[in-house]
């Protein structure tokens, strides 16, 4: 099955979209228009991060184990990469701000934070554990 039509992987990539629009709203009222092209681009590279990790864990999960683990070790070192690449681009380039490219670039962490912590309330509020 193709990852985009996987319900879960659909839902995260609209949650991070809108977590994108607030943040970037949030950024742009108060004033911070300087740092937005810095914010897009971590933003980017946060949701390529997820397409990443998703496609390389669907491939793994039909390998035989020991090809399975060298694939998700050699697409943790072009994640990393990746993220690296954007980092210094982020330096180099003066039109984005370091800053708020970090903080994109973390978006998606930050909503996957967000969104357990919401699973976690969630469930301990029907069961009332």
């Amino acid at each position: 099955m193709v990852f985009w039509q996987q319900k879960k992987v659909q839902a995260y990539c609209m949650g991070l979209a809108v977590w994108s629009a607030v943040l970037i709203a949030g950024m742009w009222l108060a004033g911070q228009e300087d740092e937005l092209p810095g914010l897009i681009l971590g933003m980017v590279t946060s949701l390529f991060y997820f397409f990443l990790l998703v496609l390389r864990a669907q491939r793994s999960v039909v390998l035989p184990v020991p090809k399975a683990v060298s694939s998700m070790r050699i697409g943790w070192l072009l994640r990393l990469f990746f993220i690296l690449l954007m980092l210094v681009l982020s330096l180099k380039i003066p039109v984005f701000h370091f800053a708020a490219a970090v903080l994109g670039l973390f978006s998606f962490h930050i909503f996957m934070m967000l969104t357990a912590c919401l699973f976690i309330l969630k469930q301990r509020l029907l069961h009332k554990i």
